[in-house]
């Protein structure tokens, strides 16, 4: 785990009201996929699930996404989300291990980490190395 800052960035892509691990998530990405090749990213091969937005009763937003340039035009299917700059605690992970992994982030890391949630989305971060044969991918949980 480490501690990073990010700027701001312009996701684009296709928003949910779901709940954890729910099989909404992977149809919602399933629904994306054709978009993805049409969108000039500011990071090509970097895809992000963004999850925001959080209400009592275990809903959330979920974002299937890419990060654009400010002046990047795309299709009206799809929405945008202005994530801003913000704290994040970076755990790397397998897809075979999300779900664990996230239940430690959230049930042991964050209470005695001594640090709040942060006011902007937390994500699922998809890079290069996520296509190599151990699936990697890292989790970006927003903090204080």
């Amino acid at each position: 785990m480490q501690i990073i800052t990010l700027p701001a960035f312009r996701a684009v892509g296709m928003r949910i009201r779901t709940t954890s691990f729910s099989n909404d998530i992977p149809a919602l990405w399933q629904r994306f996929m054709p978009f993805m090749e049409s969108i000039t990213t500011s990071t090509p091969g970097v895809s992000y699930g963004l999850m925001g937005d959080h209400h009592a009763d275990g809903t959330f937003a979920y974002m299937a996404a890419l990060a654009v340039t400010n002046d990047t035009v795309v299709d009206s299917a799809l929405d945008t989300w202005h994530v801003p700059a913000q704290r994040y605690a970076v755990f790397a992970t397998q897809m075979s291990h999300l779900g664990e992994t996230f239940g430690r982030i959230h049930g042991e890391w964050v209470p005695a980490s001594g640090h709040a949630y942060g006011v902007g989305p937390s994500f699922e971060y998809y890079g290069p190395e996520f296509d190599t044969p151990a699936h990697t991918l890292h989790i970006y949980i927003a903090i204080q």
